[in-house]
C-alpha cells in the first residue's frame, strides 16, 4: 500500500487543508458561485467582442493525455486527461482547463481552472505599452478541485502583464492574491511562456509554467516549474499542421500543496511524463 494512503482520513485532510475541514458548506458554495458569476461576465464580454471582430480572434480547443506524471498522493504512474480551451483577442484573453487524474488503483482527482484576463489598454482606449511591457491586465482565476471527500475552490484576484522577451513568442506574468477556501490566503506569482520554432523540417513547440506561492502561518512557500516540449507529428500522418503533437512534460514542484516533507509524506515532486495533444 502506498505510504500516502496509510495515513488516516483525518490526517489526510489535515495535510491537504492545513486547517479543520470546512463546516460552512453553504457559505463556501456561495463564494464559489460568486466567483463563477464574475468570471462568466468577463468571458461573456470577451465572447461578444470576438463575435463582432471574428477576424481578430485566436482560439483553440485541445485534448491532452499525459502519462507518468506521478502525484505526491500516489507512488504509481498517473494518467492525466485534460480538456483546454483558449481565446485571445485585443480585448483580452480567457481560458478553461478541465483535468482528471488517476492511477487506476485508489487515487483519482478532478480539477477545474477558469480565467478571465481583460486588457487595460483595450478598456481604457489607450496604448499603455512601455519598454518590454506590451500590455497590462486585470486577472481573475477560479481553481476548483475534488479528491474523495475533500473539495476546494480558490479565488485569485490580481493584475498581469505581457512581456516582450527576445526569442520567445509570448510571456505572460500574473500577480495574485489567492483567497483559499481552506486555510490562510497567500500571494502568488505565475509566468507562462512559449515559442514555436523549426529545427530542419520539424516544428517544435516549447511551452512552460513557473509559479511561486508565499509562505503563510499554515503552509510553506512553494515553487513549480512545468515545461513542455512537443513535436508536431500530425503532418507526418497527413493531418495538417498543429493538429497532433507529442512530446515530454517535466514537473518540478517544491513543497507541493504548500506542504513540507514529513515522515509520512515526501512533498517535493520531480517527474517526467509523456504527452500527446490533439487539436479539435
Amino acid at each position: 500500500m502506498k505510504k500516502y494512503f496509510n495515513l488516516s482520513k483525518d490526517r489526510f485532510f489535515d495535510l491537504c487543508s492545513h486547517s479543520e475541514r470546512p463546516t460552512q458548506l453553504k457559505a463556501a458554495w456561495g463564494k464559489y458561485f460568486h466567483g463563477l458569476s464574475g468570471l462568466f461576465f468577463s468571458l461573456a464580454v470577451q465572447l461578444c467582442a470576438t463575435t463582432v471582430h471574428a477576424g481578430e480572434t485566436e482560439s483553440d480547443t485541445r485534448l491532452t493525455a499525459v502519462y507518468g506524471k506521478s502525484e505526491v498522493v500516489s507512488q504509481e504512474k498517473v494518467w492525466s486527461h485534460r480538456l483546454e480551451h483558449f481565446v485571445n483577442h485585443a480585448s483580452g484573453s480567457a481560458f478553461a482547463w478541465l483535468e482528471h487524474l488517476s492511477d487506476y488503483h485508489d487515487y483519482e482527482e478532478s480539477y477545474l481552472e477558469l480565467q478571465g484576463r481583460p486588457s487595460v489598454s483595450y478598456l481604457s482606449g489607450r496604448d499603455l505599452s512601455v519598454g518590454p511591457i506590451a500590455d497590462f491586465y486585470f486577472v481573475y482565476t477560479l481553481e476548483a478541485g475534488k479528491y474523495r471527500e475533500y473539495d476546494f475552490n480558490n479565488h485569485l484576484y490580481g493584475v498581469g502583464i505581457d512581456l516582450r522577451i527576445p526569442e520567445l513568442d509570448y510571456v505572460e506574468t500574473n500577480f495574485y492574491y489567492r483567497n483559499n477556501s481552506d486555510g490562510d490566503s497567500d500571494k502568488t506569482m505565475e509566468t507562462i511562456y512559449g515559442r514555436v520554432f523549426e529545427l530542419g523540417s520539424q516544428v517544435i513547440i516549447l511551452h512552460g509554467l513557473m509559479e511561486w506561492s508565499s509562505a503563510e502561518s499554515d503552509r510553506a512557500a512553494s515553487f513549480r516549474f512545468n515545461p513542455q516540449l512537443r513535436l508536431d507529428v500530425g503532418r507526418w500522418l497527413g493531418l495538417g499542421p498543429r493538429k497532433l503533437e507529442a512530446g515530454l512534460e517535466y514537473s518540478y514542484w517544491h513543497n507541493k500543496f504548500g506542504l513540507k516533507d514529513i515522515p509520512e509524506l515526501k512533498t517535493d515532486e520531480s517527474v517526467l511524463g509523456f504527452l500527446a495533444t490533439f487539436y479539435l
